[in-house]
C-alpha cells in the first residue's frame, strides 16, 4: 500500500529519497493495471471450480474473499463479508458475469483468491440456512409433501445447503425470502449464490455434496407444491410495495423507498441499489442527484459514505451504458401522481435544504473544491499542510472552528523532506502526538486520466475506508502531459478531480500563480470557474508575515484578510533524535492580539498555569483555589481561541513561535520549493 501514515513518512524521509516498490501507479497515461497479471500465480483450484460452474451453464463473476483481517473489501464490520462482488473486476456486480472459459481464466488470473459468484438466472437454488431454522422447515415440508426429487446439492460455508432445480417452462422463479418457509431463501432470476470452491468468512469451504454431485446427478425439476410456494410472494416482500413508474417502460418499477429499506437487510444491498440506480436514471434523474439522494440513506454501519458513493457511481455508469437514461417517448407524460424520489424541488423545498457545512469555518467547505495559489516561495505548501493537519487533529485553525476528518495529502513534490515540515508542526500545535487521520500518498496522480482517478478512489475506499479531504500538491504534477492553458485539457482535469468531489471528498489544489495575479492560478480560466474557494497568499520580500486573502467563496461571504507569521519551529525526529526545523504559522499583527484582548483575569491565570506546565484541571483548580467545575467555561474559551489544546484530561499550549529565531527569505523559499 502506498498511502502512508506519519511514522511511515518519517522512514521514507530518512531513506534514499524513495526506495519503496510501487504497488499503485496513478500517473501512467495508459492507465494500465499496476500488477502484471501474466506473472501472477493462479489459484488453480479456484479457477477450475469457476470454469466448472461455467460449464454447467452458470455465468460467474468474482466476489470478495476472506483474509486474516476479515473481508477483502477492508471493512472490518462488513455485513456481507466475502460474498459481495469484487468491484474492480465486476464493475456492474452480477451483471459482469461471464461464461466463456478464457474470460473466466482472465478474471481469476487477476483475482486468484476471489470467491465465485454464480448467477441463478437459468436455475433455481434453495438456500437452506439452519441458523434461521431452514433445516427444520425443510424436514417439516418433506414430512407433509414427500421428499424432494434427486438433484444437485452443495454444502455452504455457513453450515447450510444449496439445493438446485431447473427453471420451470413458461415461468421465471425470482428471488424471494420466506416464500418457502422460515430459513429458506429462493435464488432465481436476478440472484446469485457462492459456488463450491469459495471460502466462507468463517474459513469453511463451499463444496458439492458428493452424493449429489453434478458429474453423477442430473439437475431435477421442482415438484408442483414447491413451485407453487416459490411463485407466491410473501407478505411484506419489498417487491410488492406500491410501485412508481419508469419513464422508459410500460411495466411498474420498484418503489425507491422499498428498495432503500431492503438494502438495509443483510445480503440485499447490492441487488437493491442496482435496481434503485437503474430506476432513477431511467426516470431521467441526473447521475449526481441519484448519488446524493441515495448515499446518505444507504451507507451501512462501518462504511464511509465516500465508499458508498464510489459504488453507486459504478452502478450509475452501468445504467447509463445500458441506455436506461434515454428520453421518454414523444408525447408521453413521464409519470403521474406521487412524485416521491423526484429530482425537482419547489421553492419551499429548496428553502428547507441545509446550508453548506464548513470543514474549516469560513474557508473550506466539507464538499467542493478549493485552490491555494501564489508565486514560488510564498508558503503555499506550508499553509495547505497547516490546514490539513488541523483537520486531521481536529484542532482550531488560528481561531476558526474545524470539523475533524481523515485527510489524504498527495505529496507529488518535495516528498523527501516532507516529514521535516510535519514534525515541528506536531510538537508546536499537537503536543507531539501522532495521528492515523493524516495520510500521505508520496507519488503524483494524473487527474487527466479517468481510470487513474477511479484507481485512486478504489484504493482510498479499500485501504482507508474513505477520507474527508484530498490535497494535490501541486496542480502541475497532477496534470500529466496536459497543457494548463488549454481549455480542453483543463476541463479534463476538472472532470478528474470532480469524481473525488462526487465521491464525497473536499479537494484542495496547491497551484502556482500566473503572470497576472488578478486572474488567479496559472492556466485556463475554466479551473477558477470550477472552484468553490480560492485562497491567495501574499507577502513582502524578506518578510515572515504573509496575508491570506480569500478571493472566492462560492456560497458565502469572503472572510477578512488574515495575517499569519511563518516562523521557525523545531521538532525531534522520533526515531533518530535529529532536530528538525521548519515553518509553522501563527497569528500575526493585529490578529495575534485579538484572543488575548478578550481574556478575563481568571482565563489569563489559567493560561499562565498551563504555559508553566500545569495540565490537569484539578491541579489548576487547586492552585487557583476554586472548584474544578468552575474552570469548564474558561478552559472552553481558551480552547475555542486556539490558545490551548486538550488531550483526554490533559491541557497544554502550543509551543511559542516568537521565541525562535526568525527565518530568512532564502530559508523560506528553499523549503517552499523543495
Amino acid at each position: 500500500m502506498r498511502m502512508q501514515t506519519l511514522p511511515q513518512a518519517a522512514r521514507l524521509c530518512r531513506g534514499a529519497r524513495c526506495g519503496m516498490s510501487v504497488a499503485y501507479d496513478f500517473s501512467d497515461a495508459s492507465a494500465s493495471d499496476p500488477d502484471d497479471a501474466a506473472d501472477r500465480p493462479v489459484d488453480v483450484n479456484r479457477l477450475e471450480r469457476a470454469q466448472h460452474m461455467a460449464s454447467l451453464g452458470f455465468a460467474v463473476f468474482p466476489c470478495h474473499w476472506r483474509t486474516a483481517r476479515g473481508c477483502s473489501c477492508g471493512n472490518r464490520v462488513c455485513e456481507n463479508a466475502a460474498k459481495h462482488p469484487f468491484g474492480r473486476l465486476a464493475k456492474n456486480g452480477r451483471n459482469s458475469a461471464v461464461t466463456d472459459a478464457k474470460e473466466v481464466e482472465r478474471i481469476w488470473r487477476d483475482a486468484h483468491a476471489a470467491n465465485i459468484g454464480a448467477c441463478t438466472d437459468n436455475i433455481v437454488a434453495l438456500d437452506v440456512d439452519p441458523r434461521h431454522g431452514g433445516d427444520e422447515t425443510l424436514k417439516a415440508l418433506e414430512a407433509e409433501y414427500g421428499p424432494l426429487p434427486r438433484t444437485w446439492r452443495s454444502l455452504t460455508g455457513g453450515g447450510g445447503e444449496h439445493i438446485f432445480f431447473r427453471q420451470p417452462e413458461g415461468e421465471k422463479i425470482r428471488n424471494s425470502s420466506g416464500s418457502i418457509g422460515p430459513g429458506i431463501d429462493v435464488r432465481g432470476v436476478g440472484g446469485y449464490i457462492l459456488a463450491p470452491g469459495s471460502v466462507h468468512i468463517s474459513g469453511r469451504t463451499y463444496e458439492w455434496n458428493v452424493d449429489y454431485h453434478p458429474d453423477e446427478t442430473a439437475v431435477g425439476d421442482m415438484p408442483p407444491w414447491l413451485l407453487a410456494k416459490a411463485l407466491k410472494k410473501p407478505e411484506g416482500n419489498a417487491d410488492s410495495a406500491e410501485p412508481s413508474f419508469d419513464f422508459n417502460s410500460d411495466k411498474a418499477a420498484h418503489s425507491i423507498e422499498a428498495l432503500i429499506q431492503k438494502a438495509r437487510a443483510p445480503g440485499h444491498w447490492h441487488e437493491s441499489m442496482v435496481l434503485a440506480t437503474s430506476h432513477l436514471i431511467g426516470r431521467g434523474t441526473p447521475p449526481a442527484v441519484v448519488i446524493d439522494l441515495l448515499a446518505p440513506r444507504v451507507t451501512m454501519p462501518g462504511y464511509h459514505e465516500m465508499r458508498t458513493r464510489s459504488e453507486l457511481r459504478v452502478m450509475v455508469e452501468g445504467a447509463e451504458r445500458k441506455g436506461y437514461g434515454a428520453k421518454p417517448r414523444e408525447n408521453e407524460m413521464p409519470f403521474e401522481g406521487d412524485d416521491a424520489g423526484s429530482p425537482f424541488l419547489t421553492i419551499s423545498q429548496l428553502s428547507k435544504l441545509p446550508a453548506r457545512e464548513f470543514r474549516i469555518k469560513d474557508y473550506l467547505y466539507t464538499d467542493g473544491a478549493s485552490m491555494i495559489f501564489a508565486p514560488p516561495g510564498r508558503f503555499k505548501s506550508f499553509l495547505a499542510l497547516d490546514m490539513y493537519l488541523s483537520i486531521a487533529y481536529g484542532v482550531p485553525w488560528h481561531g476558526f472552528e474545524v470539523k475533524q476528518g481523515k485527510v489524504l495529502y498527495v505529496c507529488a513534490e518535495g516528498r523527501g523532506g516532507f516529514f521535516k515540515r510535519i514534525r515541528p508542526w506536531q510538537e508546536a500545535r499537537a503536543g507531539g502526538r501522532d495521528t492515523d487521520q493524516f495520510l500521505i500518498l508520496p507519488q503524483p496522480v494524473n487527474l487527466m486520466i479517468p481510470a487513474n482517478v477511479d484507481k485512486l478512489i478504489d484504493a482510498i475506499g479499500h485501504h482507508l475506508n474513505g477520507v474527508s479531504c484530498v490535497a494535490f500538491d501541486t496542480v502541475a504534477r497532477s496534470f500529466g502531459s496536459g497543457d494548463e492553458n488549454s481549455t480542453q485539457d483543463m476541463n479534463a482535469y476538472v472532470a478528474g478531480f470532480d469524481k473525488l468531489v462526487q465521491a464525497g471528498a473536499h479537494v484542495t489544489h496547491i497551484h502556482h500563480s500566473g503572470k497576472d495575479l488578478s486572474k488567479g492560478g496559472r492556466g485556463s480560466s475554466a479551473f477558477n470557474a470550477a472552484l468553490d474557494t480560492i485562497i491567495e497568499i501574499t507577502r513582502e520580500p524578506g518578510d515572515e508575515i504573509a496575508t491570506i486573502l480569500c478571493r472566492k467563496m462560492k456560497d458565502d461571504e469572503e472572510p477578512k484578510p488574515l495575517k499569519l507569521r511563518f516562523s521557525k519551529s523545531e521538532g525531534v525526529h522520533p526515531d533518530t533524535g535529529e532536530v528538525l526545523t521548519s515553518l509553522v504559522p501563527t497569528l500575526a499583527g493585529d490578529d495575534e492580539k485579538t484572543p488575548a484582548a478578550k481574556l478575563t483575569k481568571q482565563q489569563e491565570a489559567v493560561l499562565k498555569l498551563i504555559r508553566d506546565g500545569v495540565g490537569s484541571r484539578v491541579v489548576i483548580a487547586s492552585a487557583l483555589k476554586v472548584d474544578p467545575d468552575n474552570l469548564k467555561r474558561p478552559l472552553k474559551v481558551l480552547k475555542d481561541c486556539g490558545l490551548i489544546f486538550q488531550d483526554e484530561a490533559h491541557f497544554w499550549q502550543p509551543a511559542a513561535q516568537n521565541d525562535l529565531s526568525r527565518t530568512s527569505q532564502k530559508d523560506a523559499e528553499d523549503q517552499e520549493d523543495e
